[in-house]
């Protein structure tokens, strides 16, 4: 990727998937439990004994030595259920992994909307600024003629510092939303790269954004159902604990120098301990697992929901600013421009239409900004588009449930 020619929306989206700090951490920590799957559910190491007796009386060989060599064969299930419950548990810190992904993609896209925002707001001002230089030079030839007070025409330079003092704000806050996506983005904050804003128009943030899918599809319940199956695999793996393995090896022993050779056999009888409370606890952690998945799945819509109903209050009021509010304040100050320039109306009327109609474009950018956050709000809470599913991290192949 070429950072020296700039970096556009779907660029940065690919650069945070790939250099963001946090999500780099989460992936090392997943190797811990790919290693531990990957060793898991081996045969414990055979055991070797060695007994030795003296015998006190006189004897030409005074010593019993018995030796012996001691392996667990798993007839339970055991080993095989402690695999699959250490891959259960990998697959579910990939979908951490994928979940956080998502969560980096939402935060770089409400960043990067944020700074285009504040980028077109300070354009506007820049334009509204050079307006006003010429009317505070306009104003002041009027006063200096004698044809406007000039208590009116000095309000003029005083809304100039005013605008001044917006456009610095807005200058601050594109910087430091500057820094914050390039953390994001896994670049340094003295990095030199150009970032592309992207559009605000609610109709082109609408067909920029990916369309939605089933809400079940989300990261953060494909987790919880990853964490569900993992509890199955982990209640499963604690029943076969509790059946017994058993110890087969053989015995050599010799007594008075005489040889002979045997074998042992035992068997737990699971009458006592039979890891009832490993049981137990697994069993409740399941429950756990199942009620947090569906208070999730509920809330989950409630979400979407919700941001849908955002989503068209704010279409509603953007649909009215556009086709009465603007139109109205820009005729305002239309007409009250050129009564200034025919040398009639007063100072007053037009810096109060001069601020009407700065006010309501940085309105208009504002809730274009809005309408383009909540668009993508709704995406984010419903889950990712089929091609955005594919670029993000994929787990392990769903199991079957035990």
């Amino acid at each position: 990727m070429d950072l020296a020619n700039g970096i556009a929306l779907e660029e940065g989206e690919d650069l945070a998937l790939h250099q963001n700090p946090t999500l780099r951490l989460l992936r090392l920590r997943a190797g811990i439990s790919e290693a531990a799957a990957s060793h898991a559910g081996r045969w414990q190491d055979p055991q070797f004994g060695l007994d030795a007796l003296h015998i006190n009386e006189s004897m030409d060989d005074p010593w019993i030595l018995t030796g012996s060599l001691a392996l667990t064969v798993s007839v339970s299930g055991r080993l095989s259920a402690e695999r699959e419950a250490a891959r259960a548990q990998h697959a579910v810190d990939l979908y951490q992994v994928r979940e956080a992904e998502w969560d980096v993609l939402h935060q770089v896209r409400r960043t990067w909307i944020r700074l285009s925002a504040t980028q077109r707001s300070l354009d506007a001002l820049a334009d509204i600024q050079q307006h006003l230089d010429r009317l505070v030079e306009s104003t002041q030839n009027l006063a200096d003629a004698g044809e406007m007070l000039r208590t009116e025409a000095s309000l003029f330079p005083i809304e100039r510092v005013r605008l001044r003092m917006l456009h610095n704000r807005l200058t601050a806050e594109s910087t430091e939303q500057r820094t914050n996506l390039l953390a994001l983005l896994g670049l340094a904050p003295q990095s030199e790269v150009t970032i592309e804003p992207v559009p605000l128009a609610a109709e082109d943030t609408d067909s920029a954004m990916p369309k939605t899918t089933p809400i079940d599809r989300h990261p953060a319940l494909l987790r919880l159902q990853g964490e569900l199956q993992a509890a199955q695999y982990r209640l499963e793996q604690e029943r076969r604990a509790r059946r017994p393995d058993i110890t087969v090896g053989p015995i050599v022993e010799s007594d008075e120098g005489q040889g002979r050779v045997g074998g042992m056999v035992a068997l737990p009888l699971p009458l006592l301990h039979g890891n009832r409370q490993a049981i137990a606890e697994a069993e409740a952690a399941l429950r756990f697992a199942e009620g947090t998945l569906d208070a999730a799945h509920e809330q989950q819509i409630r979400k979407r929901e919700q941001a849908e109903r955002s989503l068209s209050d704010l279409h509603r009021h953007y649909e009215e600013m556009q086709r009465h509010l603007a139109p109205l304040v820009e005729q305002q100050f239309a007409d009250a421009l050129r009564l200034h320039q025919l040398g009639e109306g007063t100072g007053l009327i037009l810096l109060e239409s001069l601020v009407q109609s700065y006010e309501t474009r940085l309105s208009v950018i504002e809730l274009q900004r809005d309408i383009a956050l909540a668009q993508m709000h709704r995406q984010f809470v419903s889950g990712p588009a089929p091609a955005y599913a594919a670029r993000l991290s994929t787990p392990l192949e769903s199991q079957e449930t035990p």
